[in-house]
């Protein structure tokens, strides 16, 4: 995971979200019994999916998942995500229903909006949001949501990387929040696994022929040598950049080398 910098909120969410939240607060202020049991649920409007909230999503996340870091080319990878679920909410990935309703007051909030793949968003966060205190949970718009302890890593009010570190491949959490959201959002998998093994394998073949002497070379290849040693070099610093895929990991293994 890499550090989110949120931007001002795009004009549809002040506008339209804004509404809308209104609107449902109210509704639910109208019946909360019915919202809770499941028997009327919120009209979403999905203005969090507008193309201007979106495209501000992918140039505040350089295209990546904020949670597993994967680079994807195409915006339909990329899902706009909940961090306190919309809908409903569960405590834990046993308990088999949700708990009704779901932050909806926040469906439409800039704070609470972030970029993730299919993966992390659909198959393993989905609607968990397990917190230190679950009896503290907000139930509503009436109740303050600050006086909750998530136990995922929020990329946007929290530095990951204060949670999660990196032993060469593997998302080691250093703090209880990390170990909750690696285990939670499922960021050991086999796919990112494979994945994150390969860019490893390829900054140890960079390393191996940045730290080959040039003399090594005969005197007509030290020239071209010592361009591909700089292409080298060139790959591991982008390596590194907050918009390379898997990123985090790569900072960690490189900090680890004696360039």
């Amino acid at each position: 995971m890499i550090r989110i910098r949120r931007g001002e909120a795009p004009a549809v969410l002040k506008g339209l979200g804004e509404k809308q939240r209104l609107l449902d607060c109210a509704a639910y202020d109208s019946c909360p019994a019915d919202y809770c049991s499941g028997k009327t649920s919120f009209t979403n409007r999905k203005y969090y999916n507008r193309r201007a909230v979106k495209d501000l999503l992918i140039k505040m996340h350089n295209w990546k998942c904020c949670y597993c870091e994967n680079r994807f080319r195409y915006r339909a990878d990329l899902h706009v995500e909940h961090f306190r679920p919309r809908s409903g909410v569960r405590q834990t990935h046993f308990q088999k229903n949700d708990e009704l309703p779901g932050y909806y007051w926040l469906a439409y909030d800039w704070e609470n909006l972030l970029l993730s793949c299919g993966a992390c968003n659909c198959t393993y966060k989905r609607t968990l949001f397990p917190l230190a205190n679950p009896k503290k949970r907000a139930r509503s718009h009436r109740d303050d949501v600050t006086k909750e302890r998530p136990l995922f890593v929020n990329p946007v009010a929290q530095e990951p990387r204060r949670h999660i570190r990196f032993d060469r491949d593997l998302p080691r959490g250093i703090t209880s929040r990390g170990r909750m959201t690696i285990d939670g959002i499922g960021l050991r998998r086999s796919e990112l696994t494979e994945a994150r093994l390969e860019l490893l394998k390829q900054i140890d073949t960079a390393y191996v022929f940045l730290n080959c002497p040039t003399n090594a070379f005969r005197a007509e290849l030290r020239a071209k040598a010592a361009e591909l040693q700089a292409e080298a070099r060139e790959f591991i610093d982008a390596a590194v950049k907050p918009d390379a895929q898997f990123s985090s990991m790569a900072k960690d293994y490189v900090e680890s080398l004696v360039l």
